[in-house]
């Protein structure tokens, strides 16, 4: 297990896995209620405050955004040099923000066009 993320109205459990996609789950039962491949290794999952759109992190140095529902893709953001292992919504549901192991933090609109890159210190310990 790569990644873990609730929807917005608490009634489903994201599951993700680095090889094998997205396993949506019944947060009440447990129960799988859908699996969602997604190619290119799952690091991390968020759900857009609507709970109609995902975002997934990506290995394959990618975000790939998803429609809730069915699991299409709709979009893939490129620009990255590195896995991106981080993804995370603005509560006003405006933006969407990207970590990646080029060690940069991306800020990118919900129409999918980039809005502004920040170049981290890498000051994690090793």
């Amino acid at each position: 297990v790569k990644a873990l993320n609730f929807s917005p109205d608490s009634g489903s459990l994201l599951v993700g896995y680095e090889n094998s996609g997205i396993a949506v789950l019944s947060s009440t039962s447990a129960q799988e209620q859908k699996i969602i491949p997604v190619q290119g290794g799952v690091n991390d999952i968020t759900f857009a405050p609507d709970g109609k759109t995902l975002v997934v992190a990506c290995s394959d140095n990618t975000l790939k955004i998803l429609d809730a529902g069915s699991g299409n893709l709709s979009a893939t953001l490129t620009g990255f040099a590195g896995a991106v292992n981080a993804v995370a919504y603005s509560p006003d549901a405006k933006y969407i923000a990207s970590g990646s192991d080029d060690k940069s933090v991306r800020l990118w609109s919900v129409q999918r066009s980039p809005v502004a890159t920040f170049t981290t210190a890498g000051t994690e310990k090793q």
